[in-house]
């Protein structure tokens, strides 16, 4: 298509020798007849559900202690927090127990990396209203324990 078929659209020649002009979704649809797929960033690439351990973490912890009457509702990766600048913390579970009270969840398998644990630490230190908990699948039984704060040297 030349620049002459692109000013229809407000590109100007020189933008488009330069290549410096974007498309807008309606504009490509008219020039091309078809909808791009989204360019998605990699954390929003699929919208997945939860992985093996999450799941057995449902299966065997959430589902019976709600149907005991314990927990009133729980969701899986209810919203972002933002921590700092492009920095961002997806807890794995929030959980509103009968009692009012409510408390985010992080999962892990039997191994965990020190690392993988910075970002619900500092999530525990913006929130202290809120009580964390590591729930850590290993040696065939769930281990549930406080979240602390990270330690500030």
């Amino acid at each position: 298509m030349s620049a002459g078929g692109m000013q229809g659209i407000g590109v100007s020649s020189g933008a488009m020798k330069r290549g410096a002009f974007r498309l807008t979704e309606d504009e490509y649809r008219r020039i091309a007849g078809v909808i791009p797929e989204p360019l998605l960033r990699k954390s929003e690439s699929i919208a997945r559900g939860p992985n093996k351990t999450e799941t057995r973490f449902i299966r065997d912890v959430l589902e019976p202690r709600q149907r005991a009457g314990e927990i009133q509702w729980w969701r899986y990766e209810p919203f972002s927090i933002r921590l700092a600048q492009r920095t961002h913390y997806r807890p794995d579970f929030l959980v509103w127990f009968a009692s009012g009270e409510r408390a985010f969840f992080e999962i892990k398998g039997a191994y965990v990396w020190d690392k993988a644990l910075n970002k619900p630490k500092v999530c525990a230190e913006m929130f202290p209203c809120f009580p964390f908990y590591l729930a850590q699948w290993k040696q065939g039984r769930w281990h549930i324990r406080p979240l602390p704060a990270r330690e500030v040297a």
